[in-house]
């Protein structure tokens, strides 16, 4: 377990710049920590994006719930054919400390 990591406050983001199979690419992360007040500026990040790994808390129902309205902005503002990648966060924790089953996040991933 990392205990080393600390919470994002604001908005974080990193840059790095790697050759994948002798493409040059260029990776631009933004963590806005799913915090409402950020919407507004996250439909500008999209408008380039090849890409988008959608994090949400398994020990958080709202974090799941918001799924739906993150994917939505995800497919309005993105190009045609960004790739979604849906990661549950704190997966390490005990399965009763889970707000949404391994089955639902498996289902909503699949749709």
């Amino acid at each position: 377990m990392f205990h080393h990591s600390k919470t994002t406050i604001g908005v974080d983001y990193k840059a790095k710049e790697m050759i994948i199979d002798g493409d040059n690419v260029k990776l631009q992360i933004w963590d806005t920590a799913g915090q409402e007040r950020f919407r507004s500026m996250t439909s500008a990040f999209y408008n380039k994006a090849q890409g988008v790994v959608l994090t949400f808390d398994v020990s958080q129902e709202q974090s799941y719930q918001s799924l739906d309205t993150w994917v939505r902005d995800i497919r309005q503002f993105s190009p045609p054919g960004v790739v979604i990648i849906l990661c549950a966060n704190k997966a390490d924790l005990p399965t009763e400390k889970w707000a949404v089953s391994r089955e639902e996040f498996k289902f909503y991933a699949s749709e």
